[in-house]
């Protein structure tokens, strides 16, 4: 089980800069063209909110406490 909260640590960084990337060309207003797909504002800001909350999903995953806490 340590090793998969590991990975989790490890995604959810990954995915919390995936999302601040996207963040800065939503805010930059900027439109990105890759593979004849056109990538506007609008497409980067709905991919950092996404992003977002899949970083944070993993997070609560990661750095959650195993088992209960004494009372």
């Amino acid at each position: 089980m340590g090793i998969l909260k590991e990975i989790a640590k490890f995604a959810s960084g990954a995915e919390a800069f995936h999302a601040l990337v996207h963040g800065y060309f939503w805010f930059t207003n900027t439109t990105l063209i890759v593979f004849r797909i056109k990538q506007t504002p609008t497409w980067q800001m709905w991919r950092a909110v996404i992003n977002g909350g899949i970083a944070i999903l993993l997070a609560v995953y990661a750095w959650r406490p195993f088992g209960r806490r004494p009372a």
